[in-house]
């Protein structure tokens, strides 16, 4: 059963023009996926798009949970680029994200978890921040920085989006496609 977090996903996503489609079964699903639409590559459960249509995919008994539909969501509705394109870069909608599940009114806890392992792009001057725990590569991770400074993070990706147009003055989450 979908919980209250995606169904509020699935209404945002279908009010901004876009489409959700339910497998019953994960068969259904793996039958389609990569030909009809492409599978979301780090998620644990069924989650595909097709990025063109503004349809998302799924399955009941492997189904998505909120901060990876969020995440998807961001590629659709919060970047102006195809996921495949070279202009697409996600950071232009890490803060649109945060913003997104606020929203919603979802725990935080659980995005920021799905999150862990986001690489910090060099744009962003937080990556600087001597608050990293543990650097393991060249870009670090979000989930190495302690909270104070994942909020910098946040905000600089926030205040971006403002300027990329997916952030409202008023730090609203709003499709740009």
């Amino acid at each position: 059963m979908i919980g209250r977090y995606e169904r509020r996903l699935f209404r945002l996503i279908e009010k901004w023009g876009g489409k959700v489609v339910c497998f019953e079964t994960h068969k259904e699903y793996d039958k389609l996926a990569d030909r009809k639409f492409d599978d979301a590559p780090f998620t644990s459960n069924d989650l595909g798009v097709d990025f063109r249509t503004k349809t998302f995919y799924y399955s009941k008994d492997r189904q998505p949970d909120w901060p990876e539909i969020i995440h998807e969501t961001g590629h659709v509705f919060g970047s102006k680029h195809d996921p495949t394109s070279s202009k697409c870069a996600e950071p232009h909608f890490f803060g649109w994200e945060y913003l997104l599940a606020k929203k919603i009114r979802a725990p935080i806890e659980p995005w920021y978890d799905n999150n862990n392992d986001y690489g910090i792009n060099p744009e962003c001057e937080c990556h600087k921040h001597k608050r990293a725990r543990n650097r393991r590569s060249v870009f670090p991770e979000f989930g190495e920085f302690d909270r104070k400074c994942q909020l910098a993070i946040i905000n600089h990706w926030v205040e971006f989006g403002k300027k990329y147009g997916n952030v409202s003055s008023d730090r609203k989450p709003i499709p740009v496609r």
